[in-house]
């Protein structure tokens, strides 16, 4: 016990002072380390985010570009699908405002030029075929040249 007062017998107010200034800085140095890197890591951090952000925001932009394509197609198609349906249209109020055959004799004599539909000028499209088969058939219901279903050919 005796070294033990006499180690701090040499200790010195002014001593306890030093070494407490000592400590101070070297606890200093670890808390401005600490400061340093955590700033860095927060920096990185934040570029990575920047970088998924603005790969983010290529991606949208190519998804909108992407979209707005598509909808210029489809806007386009059914225009096309549109003047295909009013020509259609036409043709059916034509075809329905022709006067009936004569009742008497003879059916009248259709042309050549309207008895089949005319050369499709379009891409194929299975609604538009069967519109224009009916719009045939009733056509030659019209005329007295259908057959009807059940019917083999002209009765004797």
């Amino acid at each position: 016990m005796h070294d033990l007062m006499l180690g701090l017998e040499s200790l010195t107010p002014e001593r306890l002072l030093v070494w407490l200034t000592v400590i101070d800085v070297i606890l200093l140095a670890a808390i401005g380390a600490l400061v340093l890197v955590s700033g860095r890591m927060r920096g990185r951090s934040l570029a990575a985010q920047r970088a998924v952000v603005e790969r983010l925001r290529a991606g949208l932009a190519e998804l909108v570009s992407d979209a707005e394509q598509r909808a210029q197609t489809l806007e386009s198609a059914l225009g096309a699908r549109e003047e295909r349906l009013r020509a259609l249209l036409e043709e059916i109020a034509r075809v329905e405002a022709r006067p009936a055959p004569r009742a008497a004799g003879r059916p009248a004599k259709v042309p050549a030029a309207e008895e089949a539909p005319p050369p499709r000028q379009t891409a194929f499209d299975p609604a538009e075929d069967r519109l224009l088969r009916e719009l045939s058939a009733a056509q030659g219901a019209a005329d007295g040249r259908a057959l009807r279903v059940g019917e083999r050919g002209p009765r004797r």
